[in-house]
């Protein structure tokens, strides 16, 4: 069984600033090329502004568009939107906000429609907040993240899900150092008996590991609007890692080198079923 390769594709209208298509043409052209390229699953990912309502009728076009061909999965903490969305083919809701982990909060309503449809859910440790830091410290952070997803699959099979994926958080508001130490304890995760996720182009964890990086090339690929094309060495590192870790889903936007770096590697059997 290979690690399966999500491509990601940001649903919000800057996104695709360079086109002269619309938001919603240019993500399901691109979708079609990560398609192409040997993606397993996309996730549409939907982030709203504050007090604007989330993109859901847009979402649901891409979604629709892409459905046939490849397995689609949503990111996003609204329900309306993830409605709309398995509506229209979605089949794995993606809650990076960590809504769920919070009992009777805000996640109850995003479970209930994964619930409701049979989706699949991969779930993540909430982000850090005011009055909800994190502790600091060596392992103190992998700990944390396994009693938080621990925690967490309790909850989604009380509520009758099935299918659980686990997302550590890899990048997001952690410290690098946060992030090596969950990546160095992904077998750690890997007890809790449910594949893993890992986001393997965080741009702050990939800048500090590829420090040797090229500051003329990381302009010139500024200037042409491409400022992921110079961090995919250091993403295929963190991929590779992660694979020798036992990841399940590696979610990258580098879809085509990603999917080779799987074939090549094929070293060890992902953690839990996919």
């Amino acid at each position: 069984m290979k690690t399966k390769v999500m491509g990601v594709l940001h649903l919000t209208p800057d996104a695709f600033a360079a086109s002269d298509r619309s938001p919603t043409r240019a993500a399901v052209t691109r979708g079609r090329r990560m398609i192409a390229d040997g993606a397993d699953i996309l996730e549409v990912n939907c982030p709203a502004p504050a007090g604007e309502p989330a993109p859901a009728e847009g979402a649901a076009r891409v979604v629709a568009a892409l459905a046939g061909d490849v397995r689609v999965a949503v990111a996003t903490g609204s329900p309306e939107l993830a409605t709309a969305a398995t509506a229209a083919g979605a089949t794995l809701i993606c809650d990076a906000s960590g809504a769920a982990s919070v009992p009777a909060g805000p996640g109850e309503a995003l479970v209930g429609v994964a619930a409701d449809t049979g989706a699949g859910w991969v779930a993540a440790p909430a982000p850090a907040s005011e009055g909800n830091s994190r502790p600091s410290g060596a392992g103190s952070v992998l700990a944390e993240t396994l009693r938080a997803l621990e925690t967490q699959v309790a909850r989604l099979s009380a509520a009758g899900l099935r299918e659980i994926y686990l997302d550590p958080g890899i990048g997001g508001d952690r410290a690098v150092a946060e992030d090596l130490d969950l990546l160095g304890g992904m077998e750690r995760l890997a007890t809790l008996g449910r594949p893993l996720v890992v986001g393997v182009d965080d741009g702050r964890l990939i800048d500090e590991l590829h420090a040797a990086a090229d500051t003329r090339r990381l302009a010139e690929s500024a200037a042409a609007g491409d400022r992921w094309a110079d961090r995919l060495e250091g993403a295929l590192a963190v991929a590779v890692w992660a694979m020798l870790a036992g990841a399940a889903v590696l979610r990258t936007r580098h879809v085509a080198a990603t999917v080779q770096a799987a074939r090549t590697v094929g070293a060890k059997q992902p953690a839990g079923p996919t």
